[in-house]
């Protein structure tokens, strides 16, 4: 037992010798001379060993130097577009104030243009002048052509000029040529005679010509087409190769005294005129169905309306056209439920100025080269 427990010990003194690095007893120690790559390899050791370790994190340490990154990240990345989107406002208006002062050298070179026209004018004007008062100019007839408008010549007959009529303006065209114009003066015009508006059986008359024939409206893109028979019917069809497919009766002709009468212009004004207390109508140059006074008459009694259960019923409007020799349907609408509106141009209507457009008369201006 005492042999097996000093074997033992001798083994772990033996052990413990070696882990610390004591030499055995009667062991031979060999010495070996340092190389450079021996003491490069030691100083490399040394410099390994003399960092600090690495601190130890935890994991709650770990999850918020995460998070502390992942907003950093973010803040530079607002930052990038801020300073892009203000770099972006700078080129902006860097170009509007880049416009802003081409328009203005436009606007400059346009009124330098304008100002050295004028002078130029007035220049030839002068010089016109001195010329007319020594020697005698034939006039030619062209076409002046004047920086500020173009206009064409338009000389009288007999080559006599009122001045009551015109007044006269020396103007320069762009290849130097003078010529003498005369812009007609403005008229007054003359006062319209009174004329008896015509009565409501004088009217039905003039339309009476319309009856022979049925006005077709001309859409044949659309679904619904129109058809007009004077003192008949209006009808709505569905056409389909030349035949009718569906239809209804948007009104017939209520044949009565009380059927018809002038529309689209004060009473008060009707009245005064009757009374020769005024020989003018205010007129309107827009289309006829906006604003002149026009004739109507109602057809009631068509196919029942299921939306509101009535019959269908339409006012037909009466406008005068001096162009349509041919009546038209110049529209047709529904202004409401079940409630339809035709107007029709006709020069049958255009009996009486009442019912006629006032036209504007175009005054031509004449020049001469001097």
């Amino acid at each position: 037992m005492k042999f097996i427990i000093f074997i033992l010990s001798s083994i772990l003194i033996v052990c413990i010798s070696y882990v610390i690095g004591f030499e055995k007893p009667g062991a031979t120690t060999t010495t070996t001379e340092p190389t450079l790559g021996n003491l490069q390899n030691i100083k490399n050791d040394r410099s390994i060993s003399s960092n600090p370790p690495l601190p130890f994190l935890s994991r709650k340490q770990f999850k918020y130097n995460v998070v502390l990154k992942k907003n950093k990240n973010k803040e530079n990345k607002q930052q990038q577009k801020q300073e892009k989107k203000q770099e972006q406002e700078q080129k902006q208006q860097e170009q509007i104030q880049q416009e802003q002062i081409q328009q203005e050298q436009k606007q400059q070179e346009i009124k330098e243009n304008s100002e050295e026209n004028n002078n130029n004018n007035n220049n030839n004007n002068n010089n016109n002048n001195n010329n007319n008062e020594n020697e005698d100019t034939t006039t030619i007839l062209t076409t002046a052509t004047i920086p500020v408008a173009t206009t064409t010549a338009t000389p009288d007959d007999n080559g006599n000029n009122n001045n009551d009529e015109y007044n006269t303006i020396n103007m320069a065209s762009k290849d130097g040529s003078i010529y003498k114009c005369l812009i007609p003066k403005p008229v007054k015009e003359a006062k319209e005679k009174w004329i008896q508006i015509p009565s409501i059986d004088a009217i039905k008359e003039s339309l009476s010509q319309l009856k022979p024939k049925c006005i077709k409206s001309a859409n044949p893109g659309l679904w619904w087409s129109y058809e007009f028979c004077y003192l008949d019917k209006v009808r709505q069809m569905h056409v389909e190769k030349n035949e009718v497919q569906s239809e209804f009766i948007l009104g017939n002709y209520v044949d009565s005294p009380q059927n018809g009468a002038i529309k689209g212009i004060d009473q008060s004004i009707l009245e005064k005129y009757m009374k020769k207390e005024i020989t003018e109508f205010p007129h309107s140059t827009t289309s006829p169905s906006n604003s002149l006074p026009y004739f109507s008459e109602k057809y009631e009694d068509g196919t029942v309306c299921e939306v509101l259960n009535i019959k269908r019923h339409t006012e037909v409007r009466y406008y005068c056209s001096k162009d349509a020799i041919q009546p038209t349907i110049q529209e047709i609408g529904e202004p409401s439920s079940c409630a339809y509106l035709l107007k029709i141009l006709t020069n049958r209507m255009c009996i009486h100025p009442l019912f006629q457009p006032k036209q504007n008369k175009a005054l031509d201006i004449q020049c001469t080269k001097i």
